[in-house]
This record gives structure tokens, sequence and C-alpha cells, in this order.
């Protein structure tokens, strides 16, 4: 009888002599219909007539999909409730994490609302840029929020104007264009675009008093970043429940949302990552069914497209994906490369008017003077990638199997997808995961910088996760496997909580060290522990006599990155409730940075100030 190679998505079959038919290792529900029923046929059976469901009676099909329509409501709902765990777990704390990272971002849809463009100046937005007043007795730094208010007595504008007040370095979220005074967000304009309905809707609610808001704001971006984050988590699920029955998609996409640095960082800050995610999983999943369906060819494109405005790196997937199309489904190749095209043009024309180039983005214009300022080098891409690679996998700081060890399960399954042709179309999935992580392994920044855990990775989770698929079915039918997987994701999302509620920071990569003299000793004690400097003040008459600051992005304290007795996990565990005051007190101080008059802001309180003793 011939055997009939049957490869999921591929849509061929292919036959040849054998003694005995081979066994079907897929999930039912992974097979399509007509393949099914070819099959069945082939073997002289008939489990599977047209029109109907397993061989019961006929049943109503989505016209769209062509499924039954209990199975298309089925993933509905467990779609929504993935969304809907994910989203109030990210609101939970109830407060969002202050980063300069996301200024730009979070301030792009105000000034596109505001006044009509993607730019800032110094008159319009004075607060995103640090200013000097010249004075007697040399230059002072000074926050300047509006020109009209006025410092020292003299309104803003005209010491501006009479050329007293000036501009300091600029900010690195802002990058200069091509007209001078004015700037650019520095990371580029997907993550801003994408939260812009999130501000229409505060500025329908609030009205134009929305601008005088930094609280407004600056939540307003969080929860888009929320959104944009559960959004990839419900398209996780759909990608994976291409594999495996729903049950374990929504497992794979609870894990995903909660046990990973997706929680903790991307879903706190409007970052590029959120938005960048919520992109990369929605072309992900159309990309899974693109063999099926044509417009889910263009779907991909297009979202992977918008992917790379978020974050330029996600062009690998672009590539990857779209020759993996044009080599085995050619006639999807046209439809995904002019779909990918449109948001490919609307990104290089940004960039052409902003910094005169298609091919120049303002993050690699600013990198390459940020990373002469760390490493003593230009070059962005100067790390040994054995370097990065043990630092963002396995270092204490940073580590992804630290911060989210329930990952490992998908190693096995990156396996299976080049052993086992079922899981063929994960392939190139594979392909685009490695090459995005061998860019983040060379990076000159390959920490970071001031982040919790594995942040220059935490986009590839998209990816990551739909590799666990292979390997779930192993791991949950296996007595001896359930229990250490199912503690390994315990671990994962309880670090996701410590670092969404105690995670400031500043607390860990700005740590302070105390040098504290003592009564009755020549020597000094040198601590970073902060209860132990309390005793040593309080408790033993003590006295501060040096403070230093352990900033981990200057080459003197990156060693501290691979300290496990110094690791950022330890001391979050040890002062959650500390941390957690200092961030709360923090986001009052970052908001009042951009209050709309100086006499109801209070002094900004500088990232890393030492502790009350």
């Amino acid at each position: 009888m011939p055997q009939q190679q049957i490869e999921h998505h591929g849509g061929a079959l292919e036959g040849k002599e054998t003694a005995r038919p081979s066994r079907i290792s897929l999930h039912p529900d992974c097979l399509d219909d007509t393949l099914a029923r070819r099959y069945a046929r082939s073997r002289g059976e008939r489990r599977y007539p047209r029109g109907s469901e397993r061989g019961g009676d006929a049943v109503a099909r989505d016209t769209t999909t062509g499924e039954p329509v209990r199975k298309v409501a089925q993933h509905a709902m467990a779609a929504s409730l993935v969304f809907w765990i994910l989203f109030l777990a990210y609101q939970a704390n109830l407060d969002f994490l202050p980063a300069s990272d996301a200024a730009g971002s979070t301030y792009l849809p105000v000034s596109l609302l505001a006044d009509g463009d993607l730019t800032f100046t110094p008159e319009e937005d004075p607060f995103l840029f640090d200013w000097y007043l010249d004075t007697e007795h040399g230059p002072r730094p000074v926050e300047v929020h509006d020109l009209d208010q006025r410092i020292d007595g003299t309104p803003a504008r005209d010491l501006y104007a009479a050329g007293r007040l000036r501009l300091a370095d600029i900010p690195y979220y802002l990058t200069p264009t091509t007209r001078e005074g004015v700037y650019a967000n520095t990371f580029s304009l997907g993550a801003g675009l994408t939260a812009l309905p999130v501000f229409i809707v505060a500025r329908l609610v609030w009205g134009r008093a929305m601008y005088a808001r930094p609280d407004v704001i600056w939540y307003a971006g969080k929860v888009a970043a929320s959104l944009a984050v559960a959004l990839s988590g419900l398209f996780v699920f759909l990608a994976a429940a291409t594999f495996v029955p729903i049950g374990r998609a929504a497992l794979i996409a609870i894990l995903y949302g909660l046990g990973t640095c997706a929680w903790s960082i991307a879903s706190q800050s409007l970052w590029q990552h959120g938005p960048n995610m919520l992109f990369l999983a929605a072309g992900t999943w159309m990309f899974l069914e693109a063999p099926r369906r044509r417009w889910a060819a263009a779907g991909a494109g297009l979202a992977y497209g918008l992917a790379v405005a978020c974050r330029p790196t996600s062009l690998i997937v672009v590539m990857v994906t779209g020759l993996y199309l044009c080599l085995s489904h050619r006639d999807r190749c046209l439809p995904f490369a002019l779909a990918a095209g449109v948001a490919g043009a609307g990104l290089a024309y940004y960039n052409q008017v902003m910094f005169g180039s298609p091919f120049v983005f303002g993050q690699t214009e600013v990198s390459v003077a940020m990373a002469e300022s760390l490493t003593g080098s230009p070059n962005l891409w100067g790390t040994p990638p054995w370097k990065g690679a043990a630092g963002l996998l396995m270092s204490p700081s940073r580590g992804l199997l630290v911060y989210s060890p329930v990952a490992a399960v998908a190693l096995p399954g990156l396996v299976a997808a080049w052993r086992n042709n079922t899981y063929r179309v994960l392939r190139p999935i594979a392909v685009s995961l490695l090459l995005t992580w061998v860019v983040a392994f060379t990076w000159y920044d390959w920490w970071g910088g001031w982040s919790f855990g594995y942040r220059p990775l935490v986009d590839s989770m998209v990816l990551l996760s739909l590799l666990a698929t292979p390997a779930l079915p192993n791991v949950l039918s296996s007595r001896w496997l359930r229990v250490p997987i199912a503690l390994l994701a315990a671990w994962s999302i309880f670090v996701q909580v410590l670092g969404a509620f105690a995670y400031n920071g500043f607390g860990w990569n700005n740590r302070t060290q105390f040098e504290i003299a003592l009564p009755g000793r020549t020597d000094t004690v040198v601590t970073r522990d902060h209860d132990e400097a309390v005793t040593l003040v309080d408790g033993e008459g003590g006295r501060i006599v040096g403070v230093e600051k352990l900033d981990v992005c200057r080459r003197a304290h990156l060693d501290r990155l691979w300290s496990w007795s110094d690791s950022q996990l330890l001391y979050y565990l040890k002062y959650p409730l500390l941390s957690r005051a200092d961030k709360q007190d923090f986001i009052v101080s970052w908001l009042a940075r951009y209050a709309p008059f100086p006499e109801e802001r209070k002094p900004l309180t500088p990232p890393g100030t030492p502790p009350t003793l």
C-alpha cells in the first residue's frame, strides 16, 4: 500500500511504496481536513466524510477559515481568556516603570496629537531636554518645562532669546534630524504610533488638560505597552494552537506572558519591546497559516514589516521567513513581499526625511557615540559572541536561564523542529531566533544597560515560546519531567512578580557602596548591604565617610554582572519592600519633572540616591 507522507502546512502528499502505512504523529487538530479525508480514503476508510467532523453529523463551518464553528468559538474564548489574564496581571502593580528609553516613544503620540508632527523641539518640548543657565558664577543646570515659566524672576523665553538659557548635551533618547533644532525619537516611530489609539482615548477623556498631566501620559504609555504584550500572548496562543490542543497552547501563552521578562520589562513602560512583540507574534501566527491561506501571507509580511518599524533587528525575521516562503510556497512569496514592502517603504521614507537616508536609523546613530563612551570603541558589534551568549543566557544578573529557566523546554523543541518534518515550518522561526540572538550577543551593550534580566532578548521570547510546542507533549506525558518543569515555571513566574513590583531601575544597577568609620577603629568598613550600613551607623555610632555608585554600565563595575553574591535577584529578594517604596518615590519624582509649572514640582531625586540611614 502506498505510504502517504503528510507534512503539516506543506499541503503536498509524497507517495512511495512500502510494506505498511506509516503512523501519523500529528495531533488531529493540526491536520487539514482535506488531507485527513484524503489519507483516510487511501486506506479504504471513511472516517472523515465531507461535511462532517470525524465521521459525525454535518457541522456548521466558518466561511472564512473553513473550521467548524464550535472549534472557532473555543479558540476565540481561550484566546480572550489568555489576553485578559495577561493584561490584568500587567496592571496589578498599579504603577509604571520610569525609563528614559521610553520617553521618546511615550511623547511621540502626544506630539502628533498636540502639534501634528513626529518631532520634538526645545521651544515646544523643553521638558525633554537638559538645560544650563549662564550665570556670573558659571553655567548652572536648570529644569525647564515651559518657556513661559520664570527662572530667577525672568521668563525662560527671554533668557533663551538672549542666549543665557541654552541646551546641554542632547539626551540619548533624542536624535538630531536634517532640520536644525528639530529632533526625532531615537527609537524610531513604530512603538509611538502603535500606542496612538490609547492616547487618543486619553485625549478624549481628559481633553487638552492631558498635555499638562504627566501622570496621564506615562500611565497611558504603560497601558499601551501592556495591551501590546497581552495581545502578543493572544497571538502566541493562536500560533501554538496550530500544533497542540487548545489547553496546551494556552499553557504556552501563559508561561510566555507571565514567566518571561515580557511581564517585568516589556509590559511596564512604552519601550520598543511591547509593540515589536505584538507584531512579531501576529506575523508569526499568520506565517504559520500562510501555506493554507493566501491572505495570511500578506498579513505576515505586513506585521513583520511593522515590527521592523519598532525595532530594526526584526528585519532578520522578515528576511528568513520570506526566503522560506519563496522556496517552499512560491505563490505566497509575492503577497508576503509586497505587504512587507509597504511597511518598509513607510519606514524608509521616514528615515529619509528625518536623517537624510532611508538606511539610517536614529538608534544606530546615537549608539555609536554611546559605544565609544562605554567601551572606548565606536564598534557596535564588538562584544565576543561567547561572552555575550554566556552573559545573556547564564549570568546571575542577566541570564535567561536564571530569570526564566522554564524557557529551557524550548531547547529539545528546537532539536525536534529539525529532526521531525512535522515541525518543518518552525525551522525558519528557529533560524530567526538564533540570528537575532547572535546580534544581541555581539552588541556593545550586551547587558542592556540598566534593566531587569535579559532585556536585549525579551522580544525573541515570542519565537522561543513557539519552539516549545514540539517538546511539550513529551514533557507533559513524563512523570519524571512534570514536577521539575512545574518548579521551573513557578520560579520563572515568581521572578517576574518580583520584577514587576519591586524593580525600580536604579536599586541594583546603580547600587550604593558605603564606607563607614567606626569609633575606636583606624580602618573603615566598606559595605554594599543597606541593613548592615544602618546597623553600623545607628547601632554602633559609625559615620559615613565615603559613598560610591557601582553603576553597572561603567567598565569598572561590569564584573558585578557575574557575581552571585551581589546579584540583582538576591538584592530584590532581600529588599523587596524597600525597593518597592523607592520605586513609588521615584515615580513621584519622575512625574514631577514633567509637571506643567515649577512651583508644583518637587525636587527630582536622582536615580540611585543613597538610602536615608
